[in-house]
């Protein structure tokens, strides 16, 4: 009975996968026309659109958000300056990483995604980085308690407010790439009943 079962469905899936790619010509229109289309767009925005967007707004926003707390550090000499500084640094290095697993994730084949899922491995990776980032975000807010320029302040908050709403739209980019319909995993569900 059990492999009854899974014949049926291995049948389903195969029918249901070549019913889906299209021909060879259809990729090929369909390349030439988003290609098309995306010309015109940049021609007449000004801006060039591309895979690596999400990771490239991502890395600017930390690197501005990394330069504004080295200034602050530089201004508070005291202890704080100093610890204003790790974090900063700290946030510094992990920005690379977490750009290229957006840049990976985002650049995913959509045959790939469809049929296995999203790249978890990468996802995983931005999750336990976002967990890091949220931890020198609560540091920063304690450091903020104890500061004595106004200047600083005013600065220290701006970027913890910067790197929050940054914090926000990588969880808004996981969940969309986490919900994707992934053929396997709609298999997978069909046998845990």
């Amino acid at each position: 009975m059990n492999t009854k079962k899974i014949y049926m469905a291995l049948s389903f899936l195969a029918i249901f996968t070549l019913l889906l790619l299209p021909s060879k010509s259809t990729f090929a229109k369909a390349e030439t026309s988003t290609q098309e289309r995306g010309n015109k767009d940049e021609m007449r925005t000004g801006t060039i659109k591309g895979n690596e967007g999400e990771a490239e707004a991502h890395r600017s926003t930390v690197a501005s958000f990394v330069k504004n707390l080295l200034e602050v550090a530089d201004r508070n000499k005291t202890g704080i300056g100093e610890q204003v500084r790790v974090v900063a640094i700290e946030e510094n290095e992990a920005k690379d990483k977490v750009a290229e697993a957006v840049k990976t994730v985002d650049s995913r084949n959509w045959l790939k995604t469809f049929l296995v899922g999203a790249d978890y491995k990468n996802i995983g990776m931005i999750r336990s980085e976002m967990v890091k980032t949220q931890s020198r975000i609560d540091q920063l807010s304690r450091l903020l308690k104890t500061m004595s320029t106004s200047t600083g302040s005013v600065t220290t908050s701006e970027q913890i407010n910067l790197l929050t709403q940054e914090q926000t739209k990588l969880e808004n980019f996981l969940k969309t790439n986490e919900s994707k319909f992934s053929l396997f995993g709609w298999f997978a569900k069909l046998f845990n009943r």
